[in-house]
């Protein structure tokens, strides 16, 4: 067992959880079922050779960290035809799945309250 998440090869991480939607898809019928979801950790940690606690950990960490790099790209304004900048997180691409279940979506207008 690895200790601590350290040792969990998160590539395998991001692909195992990616393809188990219940666990980060929050319109997945069980999304909120609590049995479903320690039997699918117990999946994710299997595959990836590590405890539920573990890849429960690394996941959060990697999650945590993805959205804190979608929250850096500049959020473009109405009329605006430049692309932000996408960041070098080397495991952005692969967590991009994500972007809409971890940051709200935002927008950005002329116009703002009470005006």
């Amino acid at each position: 067992m690895c200790s601590s998440g350290k040792n969990v090869n998160k590539e395998l991480l991001i692909s195992e959880v990616q393809t188990r939607r219940p666990l980060w898809q929050d319109s997945h019928p069980l999304y909120k079922n609590k049995n479903a979801i320690e039997k699918i950790w117990q999946e994710v940690a299997a595959a990836c050779n590590c405890s539920v606690s573990d890849a429960k950990l690394k996941w959060k960490k990697l999650k945590d960290q993805f959205r804190k790099e979608v929250k850096k790209i500049p959020v473009p304004k109405s009329g605006d035809p430049s692309l932000p900048g996408k960041p070098k997180w080397q495991y952005f691409d692969q967590m991009y799945f994500l972007r809409d279940f971890v940051v709200p979506l935002q927008t950005q207008g002329k116009f703002t309250n009470g005006n």
